[in-house]
């Protein structure tokens, strides 16, 4: 009798924590959740002191106006990460609010999308990155919009021809508190030259930081960059996505996962806009090409080695496959999207050997310098190739570009995706989540990764590469340690 009343109180008490956080997720004023939010990024955000943000400006200019979520997460905490685009940065709603808007996520901002729901498929993708939009940091007192009350820092939004006088151009900028300001500019083949220019500069992927003179606008502005959805950056050759006629540089229209998570639907979209619909099972064998680690001799010289996440599992796994690396390693960061950064540092141990400068990580109060445990043992003194893609992050771009700093690592493949902060994950009261930078790393040298990426020494355009039946990178990779 006394075991079914425990069995009984055990269930009831599992009904209530369910139902008391459904209804903290459905009945919790959004308001309060806005204020919330806010106390957490004024207390941790790397940069509250840009002077190009006003955040007290941008707090009430988003404040929610009713006491809906999906307003709350679709409208102000959509524009405020439009404002103040960078990696890891990112809301996520609570279960609630994605059922009924599952879009708002992906849409809003820069979530990745998991690899566990396409790697079953032999895909993998590269982040969803936000626009980075061009940046006032100069006004020449002849130019056009002088006198017009423009501050530094102001954000390029669009410019188009006036519905009312078609021989005006209207441009229209954020100003830092993220309200929209319009001006009107008479319009002539120059002024029309730069604004081309503005946005000729955001389609490449480039420093979004770097300086651009528009002479004719009268203005500097930094070059920005246009926002850029995932895409397929790497197939598993005589997989799925190969017999789907899925090619790198493919991007993703619409992703779900279905059925408890045993299935994933994705939709790509070609250059052609030709769409190819996928569904995924979620079931393979989650081992050597299609699992999350990877090692083998490829010779008796040459070894390749992958792991997708800095974690203490991936860790323990390369310290205990130390004796099948070789003198000349291949390291395979392709799918590899970062991780901690203790992790990180032994690492870079084993190729480096102890209190090795590895950087430094600057923060809102102090900076912190990265360096490799003093008890680390160097295992390899030989050659190393290191292959990259779009979907490397984080983490892995910093090992990257130490150990070519370091080690003369030769990196094959093409440009990292430039997402490297330092980050920290903070509830919100309703059950959502903000991911917020906390710290902006800066390499031994002293120069930033953030936006830029790693630049391949041998660059491959993946889109060109064949990747049905073999790995066009690794088979190059071979070629470099056989010469």
């Amino acid at each position: 009798m006394r075991k079914k009343f425990i069995i009984s109180l055990i269930i009831t008490s599992i009904f209530i924590i369910v139902l008391f956080s459904t209804y903290k997720a459905v009945f919790i004023d959004a308001d309060f959740v806005y204020g919330r939010f806010w106390v957490t990024l004024n207390e941790n955000y790397y940069k509250i002191n840009n002077d190009n943000f006003n955040f007290s400006d941008i707090e009430n200019n988003f404040r929610p106006k009713n006491k809906n979520s999906e307003y709350l997460y679709d409208y102000s905490f959509s524009n405020i990460l439009n404002i103040m685009p960078s990696s890891h940065f990112y809301i996520t709603p609570p279960p609630s609010v994605v059922s009924k808007t599952g879009k708002i996520i992906f849409a809003s901002t820069g979530m990745d999308i998991s690899p566990s729901n396409l790697i079953c498929s032999g895909v993998v993708i590269s982040s969803f990155r936000s626009i980075i939009r061009p940046q006032i940091i100069g006004v020449d007192k002849q130019s056009p919009l002088s006198g017009q009350g423009i501050g530094l820092g102001w954000r390029f939004v669009a410019a188009e021809t006036s519905e009312n006088d078609s021989s005006n151009i209207i441009l229209t900028l954020y100003d830092n508190g993220g309200k929209i300001r319009k001006f009107h500019i008479r319009k002539n083949p120059y002024i029309l030259s730069d604004i081309e220019k503005i946005y000729s500069e955001m389609r490449y992927n480039l420093n979004p930081d770097r300086n651009i003179t528009l002479p004719n606008l009268g203005i500097i502005s930094t070059s920005g960059r246009d926002a850029q959805l995932p895409e397929v950056s790497y197939i598993i050759p005589n997989s799925q996505a190969v017999n789907e006629r899925v090619s790198i540089g493919d991007k993703v229209k619409f992703l779900e996962t279905v059925n408890g998570g045993k299935e994933t639907h994705i939709v790509f979209t070609k250059k052609t806009n030709e769409e190819i619909k996928m569904k995924i099972k979620n079931s393979c064998v989650k081992d050597g090409l299609f699992g999350k680690r990877d090692i083998k001799v490829i010779n008796k010289n040459i070894s390749y080695v992958r792991f997708d996440r800095f974690d203490k599992y991936s860790l323990d796994w390369l310290q205990e496959n130390v004796k099948y690396l070789s003198n000349d390693i291949i390291i395979d960061f392709r799918r590899n999207r970062g991780g901690l950064i203790s992790v990180l540092e032994n690492f870079l141990g084993m190729f480096l050997g102890p209190d090795k400068n590895i950087g430094s990580d600057i923060r809102r109060f102090t900076t912190i310098t990265e360096k490799t445990p003093s008890d680390s043992q160097k295992i390899n003194s030989g050659r190393i190739v290191i292959l990259l893609g779009k979907a490397t992050a984080s983490s892995a771009e910093i090992a990257s570009d130490i150990l070519r700093l370091y080690r003369g690592a030769i990196i094959v493949g093409e440009t990292s995706s430039g997402q490297v902060l330092t980050s920290s994950s903070f509830s919100l009261p309703d059950n959502g989540k903000v991911v917020l930078p906390i710290g902006e790393y800066r390499d031994p040298s002293g120069m930033t990764l953030e936006g830029v990426g790693v630049s391949p020494d041998q660059v491959i355009n993946s889109q060109n590469a064949d990747q049905k039946e073999t790995d066009f990178y690794l088979e190059l990779s071979k070629l470099y340690l056989t010469k």
